[in-house]
């Protein structure tokens, strides 16, 4: 089982990832509200977000589109 440090760590970077995520998400809304998904999405995998980090962040914005 973790420990209280990994676990800290865990959490962290989910909440990192949904931060950085739902920002680019609002910025990407106002150019195109088509395809602003498609695109958080495909930025953050550039960027080294895993997809399970990228889903979190994601249902944390009440998008559910990433299965």
């Amino acid at each position: 089982m973790d420990g209280p440090k990994e676990v800290g760590a865990y959490v962290s970077r989910h909440l990192e990832c949904i931060r950085a995520v739902s920002s680019r998400y609002e910025q990407l809304l106002l150019v195109d509200k088509h395809f602003a998904s498609e695109k958080v999405l495909a930025e953050a995998l550039d960027a080294g977000w895993t997809l399970f980090d990228i889903q979190i962040a994601m249902k944390a914005l009440g998008h559910d589109g990433y299965r």
